[in-house]
């Protein structure tokens, strides 16, 4: 039976993680909320309770006005009995569910400033009453919040970091924006927000150097169906900023794409992008291309046009001559406007404005109070909790799970006599203990309850297993046991490699990964890491690949 806060939110994101839809776990939020209702009957006034109730019913009803309602009935009841630390906490609810979902920025900007006032700071408070500014282009005054955040450096996330980056941003502040960015970037640098945040930045502060692979990158993110910051961006903000960087190359490319996605019969309209594109083809030398295009495109519409006139499109039954000839006129004009500013491009030295490029604020999933869904940084820092420096004590323990987690990794696709060979070539006692006292090299443990379930080794200089790579970090084993795998050991062991090249002024972090090993690539892929090369690793007198990966500091 679970009785805690913490068991519920375990029990919880294990049944996320196992499902894949909320049709499949919602069934965990109604036991939460039927167990809370329960706890409430015996002590109605329990404040951490009718918290997690507030959340459950959020969760289980989708609606945020139900649980904002718990809350302040709740604040009407009891406000006299409450100390200011638990009427922060509902504060700090109401101010989130107020933003997130009843859609009341006023209530939002009223509880935030109820925990100023109250000197109950903290870097959510701070940060959602900065994005409040931000929302409203406030910039000023956005810029003084996220300046208070700042002051809680070791509570910030990397959300905290792009909205006070492009804050600064905003206001003109274009090196320190950078710098910040810059810090984001190295966090997650496959963010399509931050690459595109980070490269106007570079533009504003003329970096070209740096923009390059910046502005390459961000050419793999780009979609029109998928928009949010962390997954993609349209193509129509790629060519306004690729535009405005005058990389007209980049520029026309991407134009390009999106008239082959787009069915331009239907979508030939006006609009400045027309014009960035033409312009780019024109500083190319490409006009030949340009006029083919041109063409090509109003071939196109025209046919679109017939189909208006036939009936395919708009049916007679449904609307007049009239509207019919009205919309037809309207194509027309369409194509007018564009051979104008054609014209006007191709035979002057009219160069087309620049847009004006808007940077999205970056959400955070939830800064509900202990959220059981949501509740990763506390969760993960247990983890964090558990690691540390390996000693001779653990060694026994290393033979063990280096041993069992090759095995569990290899051994269907290589045969047992070359499995049971390297194990015990690599995993004995003289072996491990010897790397242990290796100067230039490190393990480290991770320990749950007592118990090791899982270690990492990494390697500098000389101690590297491969020749050539000075001045980086070799990142040569991360083995977890199957049984832990799924909670997060890995991605903190990762951390703590970043942390010890970037400590020692060291220029990337590398590794080794068989070429079979698909969810370790994947891994690998996702923080960041890029394939720059391939080498041979014989098990028994099987000759195998791996792929060579690294992540620039």
């Amino acid at each position: 039976m679970k009785q805690t806060q913490k068991e519920w939110a375990r029990y919880i994101q294990d049944e996320i993680q196992k499902n894949d839809s909320y049709d499949n776990y919602k069934h965990v939020f109604i036991e939460y909320k039927d167990y809370l209702e329960k706890c409430l009957l015996e002590n109605p006034r329990d404040v951490e309770k009718v918290c997690q109730l507030a959340i459950a019913y959020f969760t289980v009803y989708q609606d945020g006005k139900t649980s904002v309602n718990v809350l302040e009935e709740f604040l009407k009841k009891y406000s006299k009995d409450l100390n200011d630390d638990e009427k922060a906490v509902i504060y700090q609810d109401l101010a989130d569910l107020y933003e997130k979902d009843a859609y009341d920025d006023k209530k939002c900007k009223y509880y935030l400033t109820k925990l100023i006032e109250m000197g109950k700071q903290s870097v959510i408070v701070w940060e959602v009453l900065g994005e409040y500014y931000l929302k409203r282009k406030k910039y000023k005054k956005a810029l003084e919040c996220f300046q208070e955040m700042e002051k809680f450096s070791d509570e910030k996330e990397i959300e905290d970091d792009y909205n006070y980056g492009i804050t600064l941003f905003y206001c003109g502040y274009f090196e320190k924006a950078k710098e910040m960015l810059l810090r984001c970037y190295k966090k997650e640098p496959e963010s399509a927000g931050i690459l595109y945040a980070l490269a106007l930045c570079l533009h504003y502060t003329n970096d070209k150097k740096l923009a390059e692979p910046i502005l390459d990158k961000l050419l793999e993110k780009v979609s029109l169906e998928k928009y949010y910051y962390d997954e993609q961006i349209l193509f129509e903000e790629l060519i306004d900023l690729y535009y405005l960087c005058e990389e007209y190359d980049r520029c026309v490319l991407v134009f390009e794409k999106e008239i082959d996605e787009l069915d331009w019969e239907e979508h030939f309209y006006y609009n400045m992008r027309f014009s960035f594109y033409f312009y780019s083809l024109k500083k190319l030398g490409n006009f030949k291309k340009a006029e083919n295009k041109l063409s090509e495109l109003i071939q196109k519409h025209n046919k679109y046009i017939e189909k208006i006139e036939i009936g395919e499109i708009y049916d007679k039954k449904y609307w007049n001559e009239e509207e019919i000839d009205e919309f037809i006129e309207e194509e027309k004009n369409e194509i007018k406007k564009v051979l104008e500013i054609y014209k006007k491009i191709m035979n002057s030295n009219y160069k087309p404005q620049n847009t004006k490029i808007n940077l999205e604020k970056m959400y955070k999933t939830c800064y509900l109070v202990d959220c059981p869904q949501h509740q990763k940084l506390e969760l993960e820092g247990e983890i964090m909790k558990g690691i540390r420096l390996c000693t001779e004590n653990d060694i026994e323990k290393l033979m063990e799970i280096g041993e069992k987690t090759f095995k569990e990794t290899f051994e269907e696709e290589n045969m047992q006599e070359d499995i049971e060979n390297y194990c015990r070539e690599n995993f004995s006692y003289e072996k491990i203990s010897s790397e242990i006292n290796d100067k230039n090299s490190r393990y480290f443990v991770f320990e749950e309850e007592n118990q090791v379930v899982g270690y990492m080794k990494v390697n500098f200089f000389g101690s590297q297993t491969e020749d050539g790579y000075e001045n980086s970090l070799e990142l040569q084993r991360i083995y977890v046991l199957k049984s832990y795998k799924g909670k997060g050991i890995g991605e903190k062991f990762m951390e703590v490699a970043i942390d010890l090249a970037y400590e020692n002024d060291l220029e990337y972090v590398w590794l080794g990964v068989w070429e079979h090993n698909y969810k370790a690539i994947e891994f690998y892929k996702k923080k960041g890491f890029e394939k720059f090369g391939e080498h041979v690793f014989v098990l028994g007198e099987d000759e195998q690949v791996d792929y060579l990966m690294k992540l620039e500091i």
